[in-house]
């Protein structure tokens, strides 16, 4: 043994001697707890609450503090665990090289146990995250959708009553669009073919004033429809389509349903 060891290069014997155990064990373990926090991550952020984090502590802070809270709250125990294995050092270094190794080991379950979690469920995952982003790409056209049909609806008002002229509303209406992902010009332009955009949309805030008669607001104006006509034909040199008359024949509403309401536009 003492020839083999005399024959043994320096680097080798250090090793043998534990010198570097220490440091590699601590990388080991500052690695394990970061991938810790990042399986966590990915098996808590799949939709659907399929996982959830065991540890009662880490769940409250994790509830109360979100992901940043969490990972100050792993790192300061793996810092804690780290303090206390390098001042172990100072008196008895196998007895730190065993709660550092012991450590890792702890961890090291847990990190396989969700990297198994992880690989198995992958697939589900996948689905699951395809399934969440289409409902919000679902839930974004439906808002974006009722904001135009809102927008539509104050510039029908605001041309009923005289607050702004067709063109201007059409203009305006059109601006609006730019600025958000929806566009309905592909099918008014099958509609109405031969019109500009602007006229498409002037056509639509035509027929939406009608809806609003047709819902029992008085717009107080008998020559509203033909002033509406007059307005597109200067604007747009075009006689208005046809198809806009059929939102402008006033429908009586039936007995009992009480007078017609009478809408003072701010707009």
């Amino acid at each position: 043994m003492a020839c083999g060891a005399l024959f043994t290069p320096p680097l080798i014997r250090t090793v043998q001697r534990g010198s570097y155990t220490r440091p590699v064990l601590i990388a080991l373990f500052v690695g394990l707890s970061v991938t810790d926090l990042y399986l966590t991550w990915q098996l808590i952020e799949t939709p659907g609450r399929v996982f959830y984090e065991a540890n009662p502590v880490a769940a409250r802070i994790l509830q109360k503090f979100g992901w940043w809270g969490l990972a100050a709250y792993k790192f300061a125990c793996a810092g804690t665990m780290l303090g206390a294995a390098i001042l172990l050092a100072r008196w008895n270094r196998r007895a730190a090289r065993r709660v550092l190794f012991l450590a890792c080991a702890c961890v090291g379950v847990v990190v396989g146990y969700s990297g198994l979690l992880f690989l198995t469920h992958a697939r589900g995952r996948q689905e699951l995250l395809a399934q969440q982003a289409r409902g919000e790409a679902i839930e974004q056209a439906s808002r974006v959708r009722r904001q135009y049909k809102n927008r539509l609806r104050h510039l029908a008002l605001a041309v009923a009553f005289e607050r702004r002229p067709l063109p201007q509303a059409a203009a305006n209406l059109r601006a609006f669009l730019a600025t958000v992902d929806h566009d309905p010009l592909p099918g008014l332009r099958s509609l109405w073919p031969g019109l500009d955009d602007e006229a498409c949309l002037a056509v639509a805030v035509i027929r939406e004033v009608g809806h609003l008669d047709q819902e029992g607001i008085s717009l107080d104006n008998a020559g509203l429809f033909p002033r509406l006509e007059t307005e597109f034909a200067a604007a747009f040199r075009t006689a208005l389509p046809h198809i806009a008359r059929e939102t402008h024949h006033r429908q009586t509403p039936p007995p009992g349903n009480g007078p017609l309401r009478t809408v003072q536009a701010s707009l």
